[in-house]
């Protein structure tokens, strides 16, 4: 969309599109993390309730948390984490604020960069994405 397009709808939609991938993809990786990839072994209804519970307010502060503390998270991780940030933020913006102009660069950008933390996640270690998805799914435990 990004690069076809022409204006501020079509770069708007496109930001917006960047974030809903990540959004997505770490649903569906919550899910495959907590129930199991194989549909053929796994309970579809369990897969489908761990993939809608996924909030995108609690991820994004999750996410926001590992800035400060890596929690020993890998370095993909953490720059995925970083990206939902942003992601989240700018979606906002391009879905809800109607003086915001994007660019085709920007949005361009945008894709680019959403890309590339997914493809940063899928290199790291079954048991680092498995923790990652405990840790948006799951609010800190009460003191």
């Amino acid at each position: 969309m990004a690069r076809r397009g022409a204006t501020q709808t079509d770069f708007r939609k496109s930001t917006s599109t960047s974030y809903y991938a990540l959004f997505h993809w770490l649903a569906q990786t919550c899910a495959d993390m907590v129930v199991g990839s194989n549909s053929g072994t796994r309970s579809q209804r369990a897969w489908k309730r761990v993939y809608r519970r996924l909030e995108h307010r609690q991820a994004k502060n999750r996410c926001a948390e590992l800035k400060g503390e890596p929690r020993g998270f890998p370095q993909p991780i953490l720059r995925f984490a970083e990206q939902f940030v942003a992601h989240q933020e700018k979606r906002e913006l391009a879905d809800y604020d109607p003086d915001h102009a994007s660019s085709k660069s920007e949005a361009l950008t945008d894709v680019t960069l959403a890309a590339q933390a997914i493809a940063g996640m899928q290199r790291t270690h079954l048991k680092d994405r498995t923790a990652f998805a405990v840790w948006v799914l799951f609010p800190r435990p009460r003191a």
